[in-house]
């Protein structure tokens, strides 16, 4: 009756816990409290001038006569869970001029939607944009100004069109180059896309500005070049994907701005993380181009992009105070006139002669690209003291255990140097095992990096504090758990002892009856094996998937095959039957 008792109470225990983690993950149960959604354009404006702390906010068709609704005090914009919609909206977020009294507006799950037509005809029959949409100037989405932190969560900004900035435009001079504007633009889990610009469907530029981007999209827009344009600000970009974007090309097309077609970065120190730039265009630079400034590009992809002139993946203007850092990127499938990979020359194209930079490429990838003249890396041959390895006086260009197949590339490339691997004929001595381990299957090699740490400028930034609270809800709640099930198991087997019965224990892994820990041991001793060989074998004997001990051991797929292959290859044998039977010692 007892033991009966304590089967039952532990299993209620059991549910009990269960059930509190599922209520915690689901936001304790708490019902969510009704609101008010305003659905008008004059009960919005009378919620701001009565200076709302919070505002919620429902679908509101905005009259397309009313330009700019005024946001000039610390607010929150919150759209429906589901998403509300704002039509032919244009908001002016009216920062405080003095920098002690900053301003803070948030906006949350809301689509702006500004119902633009575009134009029976096609770009190329008229001579400008203006000839062709009209005049279309002060028609965005957003205008940004004064001391302002702005962010937008889960916002769409969809047919807006205007010359710049269609959809964000911020532009912090005040008429005074000097003077400028200390604020902050945020975007988290954005979509951009069908909308209409000569350039920037984003323009974020001002001195002094930080901006922040997580998670965005730009698809599907219209832009003669540059659908991101930041100039002069600083931050970090994580999860930026700005793809397939479209670039209408009139008779006269702004010939002071000819670079970046997917993104135009000018005198901005910023960082990049895990981006795509693929399937944009423009005259230089179809993925990205670069005017200045400190940049890194880090696990990002420069694919499919076309440019008229220079650098169909990117254009580079290197600049003595600014270098550009690209580590573990794809550049791939690029295509230009000229360089269809990669273009570097000096930023004063007007002194060419000038001190320029350094621009380093380390772990990356550069295959597939093309161009009509063959060469798809290259620098500016004027800037360059010693041809295609020294631009301007003081730049430099540095290659780290780089993979690059593309047949004509720089004649400074050399197979086996500082670890590079190069497919081109006559470029130094063949490739050695140890190189090609290095660079194995692609662009990263993480487990080699460390070869490079002294010579790699690029460091990972430290991102903002995590929010701790749901993991530390969780951790409480598997580790409540975790102490029920081994409370109820350690008074089961006392239970068991009590009876005479042997308490039960975890029995070693075991593969046809043999233990695995033994069967490494065995391996080791025939093949010289190293410990992440023996940790890949280990997990293999245990008859894991490809994917799954890839996961485990946080390497690839294809290092995962390669660690398998090369214990085959020491071991002598050919199948998983053949090595069982090997380090049983049936063989």
């Amino acid at each position: 009756m007892g033991k009966t008792i304590f089967r039952f109470g532990g299993r209620l225990l059991l549910l009990c816990l269960s059930a509190w983690l599922l209520f915690a993950a689901a936001g304790c149960g708490a019902k969510q409290p009704e609101h008010d959604y305003l659905t008008t354009r004059a009960a919005l404006a009378k919620a701001l001038a009565e200076k709302q702390a919070e505002i919620y906010v429902g679908d509101i068709d905005f009259d397309a006569s009313d330009i700019y609704l005024t946001v000039s005090q610390n607010v929150r914009l919150i759209g429906r869970p589901e998403g509300s919609v704002f039509r032919r909206a244009q908001l002016l977020l009216q920062g405080s001029p003095a920098e002690s009294e900053l301003i803070t507006v948030s906006l949350e799950n809301i689509t702006f939607d500004g119902c633009y037509e575009m134009p029976a005809g096609d770009p190329a029959d008229f001579a400008s944009f203006k000839a062709f949409h009209g005049d279309r100037a002060n028609e965005n989405a957003i205008h940004l100004s004064g001391y302002l932190d702005a962010s937008f969560t889960n916002c769409s900004f969809l047919r807006y069109c205007a010359p710049a900035g269609a959809a964000l435009m911020l532009s912090y001079t005040d008429g005074n180059d000097s003077i400028g504007t200390r604020a902050s633009l945020r975007l988290d889990r954005c979509t951009f896309s069908q909308n209409t610009c000569q350039k920037g469907v984003l323009w974020c530029g001002g001195k002094n500005t930080r901006c922040e981007i997580v998670d965005t999209v730009f698809t599907d827009n219209n832009a003669y070049t540059g659908v991101v344009v930041l100039g002069g600000v600083t931050g970090t970009v994580r999860g930026l994907v700005v793809k397939d974007n479209n670039r209408p090309v009139f008779q006269d097309n702004m010939p002071y701005i000819t670079s970046g077609g997917g993104l135009l970065l000018i005198r901005s120190d910023m960082t990049f993380e895990q981006c795509v730039f693929s399937g944009n265009s423009a005259p230089n630079g179809g993925g990205v181009g670069i005017s200045s400034g400190t940049v890194t590009f880090a696990d990002c992809e420069f694919t499919n992009n076309t440019a008229d002139g220079f650098g169909g993946g990117l254009y580079i203007g290197s600049s003595e105070s600014g270098p550009v850092y690209i580590t573990d990127c794809l550049i791939s499938g690029n295509r230009a006139a000229e360089e269809g990979a990669v273009y570097v020359l000096p930023a004063d194209q007007i002194n060419i002669g000038l001190p320029t930079g350094i621009t380093e490429f380390s772990f990356c990838t550069i295959e597939d690209n093309a161009s009509d003249d063959t060469d798809h890396l290259r620098f500016h041959p004027v800037a360059t003291e010693d041809v295609n390895t020294t631009i301007g006086r003081d730049g430099r260009i540095d290659f780290y255990a780089c993979r690059i197949t593309d047949p004509d590339v720089t004649a400074a490339l050399r197979n086996g140097e500082n670890g590079n691997v190069v497919n081109a004929e006559g470029r130094g001595e063949p490739i050695s095992a140890e190189i090609r381990q290095l660079v194995a299957n692609g662009r990263y090699a993480d487990y080699k990096k460390t070869l490079y740490a002294g010579v790699i400028h690029y460091a990972a930034p430290q991102g903002e504090a995590p929010r701790l609270w749901p993991a530390i809800v969780c951790i409480a709640s598997v580790a409540l758990v975790l102490t029920a099930v081994v409370f109820l198991r350690r008074r089961r087997n006392a239970a068991s002892a009590a009876n005479g019965a042997p308490a039960s224990a975890a029995p070693p892994p075991e593969v046809n009856g043999m233990d695995v820990e033994a069967l490494v041991q065995a391996a080791v001793s025939a093949g010289a094996l190293t410990d992440r060989e023996q940790d890949v074998l280990r997990k293999y004997l245990l008859g894991k998937k490809r994917s799954v001990i890839a996961e485990e051991l946080f390497i690839s797929e294809s290092t995962v095959k390669n660690h398998v292959s090369r214990i085959f290859s020491k071991l002598d044998v050919k199948s998983k039957a053949e090595l069982l039977e090997k380090l049983s010692g049936k063989d």
